[in-house]
């Protein structure tokens, strides 16, 4: 497991907004965030909002999941879709 938290997750926001990806985001859309075969997640899948996120093994759940949420001003929240918290 590898901890990362807040700079993780800051560097796949930077990544979505910078990187090479050739389509659209829209508010409502689920995404799998990875690097190097490992998924972000918040750890051990806790529904505890004080639990951070960080990269593990992907396993096809839920918890590796993140719904863009629209805050209409050209930004999006990430919201986990198992814990639905953000």
């Amino acid at each position: 497991m590898f901890n990362y938290s807040r700079n993780l997750i800051s560097f796949f926001l930077l990544l979505l907004c910078f990187g090479t990806a050739s389509f659209s985001f829209e508010g409502g859309q689920v995404v799998r965030l990875t690097r190097g075969g490992y998924s972000l997640m918040v750890e051990n899948s806790s529904l505890d909002a004080s639990k951070n996120a960080v990269l593990w093994t992907e396993t096809n759940t839920h918890s590796q999941r993140w719904m863009l949420v629209d805050t209409g001003r050209g930004t999006f929240y990430l919201q986990n879709v198992y814990s639905q918290l953000y």
